[in-house]
């Protein structure tokens, strides 16, 4: 271990300058825990400096501006020796702007799966990218920025992170998300699921809130009568050991409906695939773009390739949800259980890397 620096400089990627008084603050984490913690001062040129940092190849560090409670993160270092002992991380943060007409949903992922006699389970999972170059914010505080739709009768409604109240605000159709969205791809994610009763049969349809992209529902049970005049079917995939029939739907604008009428089926979900009421996405989604934190989605025509999470991606996952525990989002049982889950991924990565 030796002592040397972590610099970077701050640029304005909307072309706009840096508000004065900036902060960036350096996280490091020795074997995927926060170890230590320091934050500085940018100066006037956009460049900041650490001094007498500890560099261990081992150790991991991240760089990070909070600004409009928005966080801009730079890039990961980690696994190598840097040269001249100095680790370089840029950041890169966006003015901002209520317009949210450069809003779209890149990908929406519903899946039905039945749970119990009576009832059935359906879980939405929703990638919003952000195609301009500003971070799009509220008119006002605790205005909505986001909304989601919800069919009548949904109970139970639960959310991956956070709560009714924190952030989400309830609506008459369903409810809204006020947090900001940063330019890119995926940018926000959400995962969500309620109850609807189920006597057999079901009517459900959604409209869409904003353009989408692509839409693809699941739905559990070969057995499952499935019928829908918005989407095409496209065959079916084995999740963990429940089978989901697979329907699509693409180039949808906002104020489209996509529809679902369901019939027989009951095969009760025997699988751990989403269950994310104990707060534990199924691992066996990766490839269907399950809940990353900071993960831009690839092509569509990788869709259906196996897409095999990247060291880079759980580590962004982990230091999001830390953040997100300590800002008392996440209640601490959920937080155990995702961070037990993603460090044993994590280790999982990290061992084939070193086999390879």
């Amino acid at each position: 271990e030796d002592a040397g620096r972590v610099t970077g400089v701050v640029v304005n990627g909307s072309g706009g300058d840096l508000p004065e008084g900036l902060e960036v603050t350096l996280e490091v984490y020795e074997n995927f825990d926060l170890s230590y913690t320091e934050t500085t001062t940018v100066a006037a040129d956009g460049t900041y400096a650490f001094e007498d940092i500890t560099i261990n190849p081992d150790f991991i560090y991240l760089t990070m501006v909070n600004l409009y409670d928005t966080f801009f993160p730079s890039d990961f270092f980690m696994g190598e020796k840097p040269e001249g002992n100095v680790i370089d991380l840029p950041i890169t943060i966006y003015d901002v702007s209520n317009d949210a007409s450069n809003l779209v949903v890149s990908r929406l992922h519903v899946f039905f799966q039945f749970v119990d006699e009576n009832s059935v389970q359906i879980i939405h999972q929703v990638s919003i990218s952000n195609m301009g170059n500003s971070v799009v914010l509220p008119a006002e505080d605790g205005e909505a920025l986001l909304n989601f739709t919800l069919p009548e009768g949904a109970t139970n409604l639960i959310f991956q992170t956070g709560t009714m109240g924190n952030p989400y605000i309830q609506t008459d159709a369903g409810f809204a998300d006020p947090t900001a969205v940063v330019p890119g791809e995926s940018t926000y994610e959400a995962l969500f699921a309620y109850n609807l009763p189920y006597d057999g049969k079901l009517e459900w349809s959604l409209p869409m809130d904003m353009d989408t992209a692509i839409a693809v529902v699941f739905v559990q049970g070969e057995d499952a009568k499935v019928d829908s005049d918005a989407l095409t079917s496209s065959g079916s995939e084995s999740l963990d050991t429940d089978v989901y029939q697979v329907f699509v739907a693409d180039s949808l604008s906002a104020g489209d409906e996509i529809d679902l009428k369901i019939s027989g089926g009951r095969n009760l979900l025997s699988g751990n695939v989403l269950s994310i009421a104990l707060g534990v996405v199924g691992l066996a989604l990766a490839g269907y773009g399950a809940w990353r934190f900071f993960r831009p989605t690839g092509d569509e025509e990788d869709y259906y390739e196996d897409d095999e999470t990247d060291s880079e991606a759980v580590i962004a996952e982990i230091v999001a949800l830390d953040e997100a525990f300590e800002a008392g989002e996440i209640d601490e049982a959920v937080y155990t259980a995702q961070r037990d889950a993603l460090k044993a991924e994590l280790k999982q990565l990290l061992d084939e890397d070193e086999a390879a």
